[in-house]
């Protein structure tokens, strides 16, 4: 089996982290030995660099795959190459071009052409790489260049066609083997001149010296054999015997052995530099060239110069284990190169986003990601990550505040630049609403509510419900100030949206519409101006009232019994009519009539008679009503009678007198109401209004029916204070009955020339123990043809009897609404324990007396 089809075993891949990369110095054709250098810190990989004499180019092996990656045309004729200390530069000697390529090995391009001696064709540096030492074939010299310029520095003549050359580990020797002079020249390089001569083997190539700066290994071709020379005295102490024309030789880092290619029986003879005798023989390629050990010194690079291919020997077991091919052409130098990996870069993340929680695990992708040290994400660590490859890093994203973040690689060569690729973004989580004050308001909407909670930055709404708020304003991450829209009543979420998505709902972010509350009724609906009047109002949505009012004041305290009833106590008010109203959360009930409260005065006298309007006809009535101090007793009469439709209301028990405004009183109770002869208990009201003489009004309702309204013919006065005397009431409407059907001799009379044929009369008075009356008898006497005579008696005095009383005064006499005259008269009226009736007496003239009829007379 060919060495080129040996099985191929798994490789560990060639890239150091740690220790020591070694200081490199290029031997005589190309073979490359390995010296102890300072330590660094960088990152390198090893790579294989091959010039290929025939195609004018330098072929870039990857010591991971083994598999050609790049190929860098360069000069004529390139024989051999050397790799500066750092790795950063190669140069390779272009024989035919007479000049030198400097090869950037971060891109692979050559970044300068050194200008040599004739027929360049092999290079070797200093250990600072400040210089290197070009050997010039054809001008019998090596050229000492000034690597920071570029330029020759020096010439040193040495043997004639110089070939390979090595400097000791401290720099202070160069070997340079001289083919046709058969000898090896040695320069000290602080004179730069040769201080010694030594005779080898004929035609001698390769130059190798030992990593311990002892010896250095001269290849002799035509001679079949390997010099050793002692670099302290600069003499021949050893030669080893070899099978072949020897070409190559390079020496492991340890120094323990040196590798010979022999050209011309195709093999590798592994030399043992403690015996100096030949430990292996490794077939390879076909006319081997020269060979380079890795840094590592785990594997031997020999070019085979008519095979076009690249043999990887195992240096553990002197076996090829691979053969590389491809792209190569008359391959001659080789140098195995640890050459600084560049900084890592990042070219994707996935995912690309995540909590703010941190955890997620994301995929890094990139390159010379091997040997990361840290992995960020902004300026925070990463919780852990591992090194899946040289492309590929997973790392668990450590907790962040959201927003963007790039996430950056760092190895010994340094970190990561950043950029779009390696942008990560924390995703601001979706808000939470943890509170909200107050937790409730008007159903009408415009309660500023603070919503507390995290991650509101960047709220884009707001909402009550569905409905949106009618504003908000975001305070900050924590706290969003927004107005409540109107709502029906009941318990809603209030959600806040950000693009990071909507609050989840819960009892935290409730918020109650209420609806406000509403009045339905007062029981009392008045009372005194000074206050103190219990009130129990009526209604719904009662319950966390905050505030009762009476008007513009405030109840002057008040308890909520239910969500439907208040008991207030009323505060000082000025007569009139005030709302009462209520105030929740919800708001302030709507005013109407159901909550008017009226501020009353209870101290109150009513008096009148007259006619009012009662259906298409009129009525009588007569009132005498007074409550004579705060709180205390309503004594007083009422009678009314609608003759034509056989309605009489008396007997009425007062509840209720008082007034609201000056002039005007209200009054209330129950009488014995006769409707068409049928008496029964009906409750009544009656509002009436102090105008003058036949200009007030007085309204009656009773059951359901009202009558009344302004006063057809009569008076009433409306009294207020305190200290009313105790006076016996007096009452009563009398009239002929009927009056459309009264016959000659049922009403015979004349006053002031007229003919009398009926009359109907009113009364309502009172007469005081001391004989002093107030109050009125009004009548309307009915006359011939039509004309009436009116008679309103303002009475002054009065008696009163068991069963009678009589009035006495001025009245004003009016006939057919003209020429009121003022006359004395007086009223006499019986109730019905006598003679009921009334007869009014005009001037002295007596009139017939008014039956009772349909009415009443009612007295003390």
């Amino acid at each position: 089996m060919s060495a080129s089809a040996l099985p191929r075993p798994a490789r560990a891949r060639r890239r150091r982290y740690t220790g020591a990369v070694a200081a490199l110095a290029l031997t005589a054709a190309g073979v490359v030995t390995v010296a102890a250098g300072p330590a660094s810190a960088a990152p390198t990989h090893t790579f294989v660099y091959v010039a290929n004499q025939n195609g004018n180019s330098v072929s870039v092996v990857d010591s991971a795959t083994d598999t050609v990656t790049a190929t860098i045309p360069v000069g004529s004729s390139p024989r051999s190459i050397a790799a500066n200390p750092a790795g950063t530069r190669l140069w390779v000697p272009n024989y035919s071009s007479n000049n030198v390529s400097v090869v950037d090995t971060a891109t692979n391009t050559v970044a300068a052409t050194v200008t040599a001696g004739a027929g360049p064709i092999n290079v070797a540096f200093s250990p600072d790489g400040a210089k290197a030492y070009v050997v010039d074939f054809r001008a019998a010299a090596v050229s000492v260049v000034d690597t920071a310029t570029n330029t020759v520095a020096a010439t040193v003549p040495v043997g004639a066609n110089p070939y390979g050359i090595d400097l000791t580990p401290d720099g202070s020797k160069a070997y340079v083997s001289n083919q046709l002079s058969n000898t090896v020249s040695v320069i000290d390089t602080a004179a730069n001149t040769v201080a010694a001569t030594i005779p080898v083997g004929t035609l001698p190539i390769g130059v190798a010296v030992t990593p311990d700066g002892a010896s250095a290994y001269v290849a002799n071709l035509n001679s079949h054999s390997l010099s050793v020379v002692s670099t302290a005295t600069n003499t021949v102490t050893a030669t080893v015997p070899l099978a072949s024309t020897a070409v190559g030789v390079a020496i492991t880092p340890d120094g323990a052995t040196a590798y010979v290619t022999l050209s011309g029986n195709n093999t590798v003879a592994a030399v043992s530099t403690a015996t100096n005798t030949v430990s292996a023989t490794i077939a390879v390629g076909t006319a081997p060239q020269f060979v380079s050990v890795d840094a590592a010194g785990t594997h031997a690079y020999v070019t085979n110069g008519t095979g076009n291919t690249v043999s990887v020997i195992s240096t553990a077991t002197n076996t090829v284990t691979a053969t590389v091919s491809g792209g190569f052409n008359g391959p001659a130098g080789v140098r195995a190169t640890e050459v600084p990996v560049p900084a890592p870069t990042v070219t994707g993340i996935a995912p690309a986003h995540g909590p703010e929680a941190g955890g997620t695990s994301v995929t890094i992708t990139g390159t010379n990601l091997l040997g990361a040290t840290a992995v960020t994400f902004g300026t925070v660590p990463a919780g852990s990550f591992t090194v899946n490859s040289d492309t590929r890093i997973t790392a668990v994203a450590p907790a962040h505040a959201d927003g963007a973040v790039d996430i950056t690689v760092t190895t010994g060569s340094g970190t990561s630049a950043t950029g779009p690729a390696d942008r990560y973004t924390y995703d601001e989580p979706a808000p939470t609403v943890t509170s909200l004050a107050p937790t409730a308001g008007p159903a009408s909407g415009g309660t500023s509510v603070t919503i507390t909670g995290t991650d509101f930055t960047a709220a884009t709404a707001v909402t009550f419900g569905t409905t949106a708020a009618t504003s908000f304003t975001v305070n900050s991450d924590t706290s969003i100030t927004a107005t409540a829209p109107a709502g029906a009543a009941g318990a809603v979420d209030v959600t806040v949206t950000t693009p990071a998505g909507t609050s989840t709902t819960g009892a935290a972010d409730q918020y109650t519409y209420v609806a406000a509350p509403v009045v339905t009724g007062l029981n009392p609906g008045h009372g005194p101006t000074a206050g103190g009047t219990t009130v129990t109002i009526t209604g719904t949505g009662f319950t966390a009232a905050t505030a009762v009012t009476f008007g513009a004041a405030a109840a002057t305290s008040f308890t909520v019994n239910s969500d439907t009833s208040i008991t207030a106590t009323a505060p000082a008010g000025s007569l009139g009519t005030v709302d009462v109203t209520v105030t929740t959360v919800g708001g302030t009930s709507a005013t109407g009539s159901a909550d008017r409260y009226a501020y009353v005065n209870t101290v109150v006298r009513l008096q009148g008679a007259g006619r009012i309007p009662a259906g298409s006809r009129a009525g009588e009535f007569g009132v005498t009503v007074q409550r004579a101090s705060t709180g205390g007793a309503i004594s007083g009469h009422l009678q009314f009678q609608d003759q034509a439709s056989g309605v009489h209301l008396g007997n009425a028990t007062f509840t209720d007198l008082y007034t609201t405004a000056s002039g005007t009183a209200y009054a209330s109770g129950t009488a014995g109401c006769t409707i068409n002869g049928t008496t029964s208990s009906c409750p009544f009201t009656l509002t009436a209004t102090d105008g003058g003489k036949n200009a007030g009004s007085f309204t009656l309702t009773y059951n359901s029916t009202t009558v009344g309204g302004t006063i057809l013919s009569g008076h009433v006065t409306v009294a207020t204070g305190s200290g009313f005397a105790a006076a016996r009431p007096v009452t009563g409407p009398a009239a002929t009955s009927p009056v459309a059907s009264a016959t000659a001799g049922d009403f015979t009379a004349s006053l002031l020339g007229i003919s009398l044929t009926g009359g109907r009369c009113g009364t309502g008075a009172g007469i005081s123990s001391t004989g002093a009356a107030t109050g009125e008898v009004s009548c309307l006497l009915l006359g011939a043809a039509g004309v009436t005579i009116d008679v309103d008696l303002p009475a002054t005095t009065g008696t009163t009897g068991t069963n009678a009383a009589t009035l006495s005064g001025t009245a004003t006499v009016t006939v057919a609404g003209v020429l009121p005259l003022s006359l004395p008269a007086t009223a006499y009226l019986a109730d019905s324990g006598g003679a009921a009736g009334l007869q009014l007496t005009v001037a002295g003239v007596a009139l017939p007396v008014l039956p009772v009829g349909a009415g009443g007379i009612e007295i003390g």
